[in-house]
C-alpha cells in the first residue's frame, strides 16, 4: 500500500506540474500557439504512459 500511495502521490504531483505549466501559457504572444501545442503533446504522452499503470481487475 505504501508503494502504491507513493506512486499515486508522484502522479498527482506530475498532474499539478502540468496544470501549472498549462496555466502559465501566455496566449497573447506570437509563439503562444507553439507553447500550447507543446503542452498538449506533453499531456498526450503523459496520458498514453499513464494508461500503462491502470489497474486491471
Amino acid at each position: 500500500m505504501r508503494e502504491l500511495s507513493g506512486r499515486n502521490e508522484a502522479v498527482l504531483t506530475a498532474l499539478d506540474d502540468v496544470a501549472v505549466a498549462v496555466s502559465a501559457i501566455e496566449t497573447d504572444r506570437p509563439h503562444a500557439s507553439l507553447a500550447a501545442d507543446q503542452a498538449l503533446q506533453d499531456l498526450r504522452r503523459f496520458v498514453d504512459k499513464a494508461s500503462a499503470y491502470s489497474r486491471k481487475e
